[in-house]
């Protein structure tokens, strides 16, 4: 479920982060200090971990907006040689 964690000024809702992530994190402590490691335990726990994070950065990654957009500079060789292969790939498309 998606989570609003950001706040009416666009800033990071550092409250909500907190009871998010930190439930893993006392997961992990808890781990470190027992004596016994349950694996499927420590498998989920870390699954979980990583499925909400990556979550989380899908939706907030990009708090600036658009993600920053710049050409990329080629010589001349470089711009011929790739002008080349779209061309064959095409003839071979047009052409089996």
């Amino acid at each position: 479920c998606a989570l609003p964690i950001l706040l009416q000024d666009k800033s990071l809702d550092s409250k909500l982060i907190s009871k998010v992530i930190y439930p893993y994190i006392d997961g992990i402590l808890n781990i470190s200090n027992s004596q016994e490691v349950n694996f499927k335990y420590v498998a989920n726990l870390f699954f979980d971990l990583f499925a909400r994070s990556r979550e989380l950065f899908f939706m907030y990654g990009e708090l600036s907006g658009k993600p920053m957009e710049r050409p990329i500079e080629l010589n001349q060789e470089t711009k011929r040689k790739l002008s080349e292969v779209v061309s064959k790939a095409l003839q071979k498309e047009v052409n089996p």
